[in-house]
């Protein structure tokens, strides 16, 4: 969808407001997808994440006591009114997995939070991890 905030909809129709989405309700869902990885066996995963949050995503497909690799890249895109934009990319891998950790999508600092955040992030993840 081209507006990347959150969507009154949502919290109509599942009927939970989107402080209980983003934060009671990850636990459920770390089970969720951790039970997909194990039956499913992906080489990656693509994840969006929240400034400062990221190890979240490690401890819910990795656990506590993974031995990880770590990569960090820092990447730049030309946004609307043609101003640089930058954004952080984290990789967090072992010989089974590789989860790739992207900003998050909705409004805020270092987001990506227009339709070209979007697309320009979806070629380059592409480009360089696909």
């Amino acid at each position: 969808k081209v507006d990347t905030s959150w969507n009154s909809e949502i919290s109509h129709i599942l009927k939970i407001s989107k402080d209980s989405y983003y934060n009671e309700y990850f636990n459920s869902r770390k089970v969720f997808f951790s039970s997909l990885v194990r039956t499913f066996k992906p080489k990656k995963i693509i994840c969006t994440s929240v400034k400062n949050s990221e190890l979240l995503f490690v401890e819910a497909f990795f656990g506590n006591k993974a031995q990880l690799n770590y990569e960090r890249k820092d990447v730049e895109f030309m946004g609307i009114n043609d101003k640089l934009k930058k954004f952080k990319i984290i990789e967090v891998s072992n010989n089974d997995l590789s989860l790739i950790i992207i900003p998050f999508l909705g409004m805020g600092n270092g987001n990506l939070n227009s339709y070209n955040d979007v697309i320009n992030t979806a070629n380059y993840l592409r480009d360089n991890y696909l």
